[in-house]
């Protein structure tokens, strides 16, 4: 250990960061896409004695008619044998979206209307020596506000159940929640939150960070980024993937299979009933 505090290893993971407002092909960015930059450890607050670089990733994509899961995951090692498995998933839904947040007096449960929001959940869990562990995320802004006050630098925040940032973006502004306390290994750990705001617009910078068990560890950090107006159709035109599925299609694909196994099957019997008597 005395060695490997003056290692700073660099490993990296397979997730997805849209890390700026530029249009992914032909569908523009119409909504602040949270993107995850590094995973970083270290033995104090905001420390980064280890750093997990974040890339981009192919995503694994769930969907129903209500419900669209897109997951990034990975695995590493780094070179001193600290370990991360890695779940990064952006969650859709055609229903009312509702998070529970651990609070100091239990849970407090968001609930945000249909269409309106986003969320954005990141699963690790891992094995390292060092003490505390840190989130750094960019998200494009044209501002920052945090109780109504303008962000215009760096600030620190902590001791909060739960952190409301108002983020400008384009022509709306929308809420993001995030937790101030998260569960590691079954004990709640207090969240601190440093913001880096860009002055004129760009990609600010958000750090979490929180002490972790020597040892194992693992947690779960939800982020929901909601809406006055709907904007489901504008994160899936900027993912660029399939929407949520429609149930008669579902049932037309699924007839068609069951009609092409029957046709085949029938088939199969016919040629063999003609090879049979053709042989006799």
């Amino acid at each position: 250990m005395a060695l490997s505090v003056l290692i700073v290893a660099i490993a990296t993971i397979v997730a997805f960061a849209p890390a700026s407002a530029v249009p992914v092909g032909n569908a523009a960015e119409k909504v602040p896409m949270i993107g995850l930059a590094s995973v970083e450890l270290g033995n104090s607050p905001f420390s980064s004695m280890e750093t997990f670089q974040i890339h981009p990733g192919t995503p694994a994509i769930q969907r129903t008619s209500h419900v669209l899961n897109l997951s990034f995951s990975g695995n590493v090692v780094s070179p001193i044998n600290d370990s991360l498995s890695f779940d990064d998933s952006i969650h859709l839904t055609t229903n009312p979206l509702s998070v529970d947040y651990p609070v100091h007096n239990g849970t407090y449960r968001l609930s945000i209307p249909s269409q309106r929001a986003y969320l954005n959940s990141i699963s690790i869990q891992g094995n390292t020596s060092y003490t505390y562990l840190t989130i750094k995320e960019s998200i494009p802004t044209q501002g920052i506000s945090l109780g109504g006050q303008p962000v215009n630098s760096t600030q620190l925040v902590q001791n909060s159940d739960i952190y409301n940032l108002t983020i400008g973006y384009g022509n709306s502004s929308f809420v993001l929640h995030s937790p101030g306390l998260v569960s590691v290994g079954g004990a709640l750990a207090q969240v601190s939150l440093s913001i880096s705001s860009a002055m004129k617009g760009g990609i600010s910078y958000l750090k979490f960070t929180f002490p972790i068990k020597d040892g194992s560890f693992s947690f779960v950090l939800n982020q929901v980024l909601s809406s006055a107006q709907p904007i489901n159709n504008d994160v899936i035109n900027y993912l660029q993937v399939p929407g949520f599925s429609s149930p008669l299609l579902q049932h037309l694909f699924s007839n068609t299979v069951s009609v092409g196994i029957g046709i085949a099957i029938f088939l199969v019997l016919v040629l063999g009933l003609f090879i049979y008597y053709r042989k006799k």
